[in-house]
């Protein structure tokens, strides 16, 4: 009897461990099986395309929206004074969104408006893009006269430099540093070997124009740069003309290749690299002594380093794309079909997913804004 009672309560003590194992291995495959759907939802909770659109007003904001077609209705204004993507800052991890009329935003943050880095000359002036220079990141800010005036309180500052780290903006170089008068604006600024500046000061409708090259923007701030004419500053910042030479040539060789392969005659182009002081700009024309400013087709194209890829890419603004990760075989892309009066401009490709700016164009004017978040693949 003693004995049949050990067996039973054996047989007992087996029963519960086999009853316990079984739980635990039921509950842990039960919450394996959750994580892996908690996963595969994260996934996919970002669409495979988003529209997002700019919302002027006080209080900057980025939405979603289903299609570009449900954007509300805005205001036209001259593209100077639109709240539109100047250009994207290929300088780092993150490439930086430059918003005019509006700020900074990483692309890490994008689309949260909160976290845009500004300050409050982007309500008061037009910002003109990104340059890389040897005092860090730099972003050039004017007024255009034609439609904004000069306020009293503005303090002649054209050139901010962005601190990536602290996230700050700060005055560096004013119209006075080339011993002009605060109110003039610095309304190009190009590099080609040295850097060249075009300032325009305009007082009780006379208005003068001062050319100036210097080597570096220490150079600047030590006043150490040369006066030239407006000849010479035409001559070293003219639009360059693409064709079969300039392939020998081009630091980018394979973007120059597709560029006058491509089945557009007519094309006005810029070229945005990590290493490019500031942007190149070229005119591809079946009439070489020719420049349509106005020609329909505009082509931006990148070659930059993201995370572990090497980028080249190129999207005209009807949305045709082409590109090449890791100097594999070039792809062709077509982005959503825009509705009349709407082009693509800047972009960037990032973890897969591109992000291209679009606006509505009527002539010199801006109405609608925003971008486009679409996977690569």
């Amino acid at each position: 009897m003693h004995k049949f009672s050990l067996f039973r309560s054996f047989i007992f003590f087996i029963c519960i461990i086999f009853f316990t194992s079984s739980c635990t291995n039921a509950k842990e495959e039960k919450i394996a099986s959750e994580t892996i759907s908690t996963a595969q939802t994260e996934k996919t909770d970002e669409p495979a395309i988003q529209w997002y659109y700019f919302v002027p007003s006080d209080k900057f904001q980025i939405l979603p929206v289903n299609s570009i077609t449900e954007v509300p209705k805005t205001e036209f204004k001259p593209w100077t004074e639109a709240e539109t993507v100047v250009n994207f800052g290929l300088y780092y991890e993150n490439p930086l969104i430059l918003i005019n009329k509006a700020g900074i935003l990483s692309t890490k943050d994008f689309p949260d408006a909160e976290k845009l880095v500004t300050i409050p000359e982007f309500k008061d002036k037009t910002i003109a893009g990104f340059y890389k220079t040897n005092l860090g990141t730099m972003i050039r800010f004017y007024t255009n006269t034609v439609f904004s005036d000069i306020y009293d309180f503005d303090t002649g500052f054209c050139l901010y430099r962005y601190n990536s780290i602290e996230k700050k903006i700060t005055p560096v170089i004013s119209a006075e540093h080339f011993n002009l008068k605060k109110i003039a604006q610095l309304t190009n600024l190009s590099f080609n070997k040295k850097w060249y500046a075009s300032f325009k000061t305009e007082i009780n409708n006379q208005i003068e124009f001062n050319y100036f090259e210097f080597a570096s923007f220490s150079d600047i701030l030590e006043k150490n740069y040369r006066t030239i004419s407006q000849q010479e500053f035409i001559d070293r910042t003219n639009v360059k003309f693409l064709h079969k030479k300039t392939e020998k040539n081009s630091p980018f060789p394979e973007i120059t290749k597709k560029l006058l392969e491509c089945e557009y005659d007519n094309l006005n182009i810029k070229i945005f690299a990590e290493e490019l002081k500031d942007k190149l700009v070229f005119f591809k024309s079946d009439m070489d002594s020719t420049y349509k400013e106005n020609c329909k087709i505009t082509a931006n194209t990148l070659e930059f380093s993201n995370s572990k890829d090497k980028i080249k890419a190129i999207l005209f603004n009807n949305g045709k794309l082409l590109y090449s990760k890791n100097n594999q075989n070039w792809k062709v892309k077509e982005l959503p079909a825009l509705p009349e009066n709407f082009v693509y401009t800047s972009f960037v490709i990032e973890k897969n997913k591109i992000l291209a700016a679009w606006e509505e164009q009527n002539f010199f004017q801006i109405g609608k804004s925003g971008l486009l978040k679409i996977n690569l693949n």
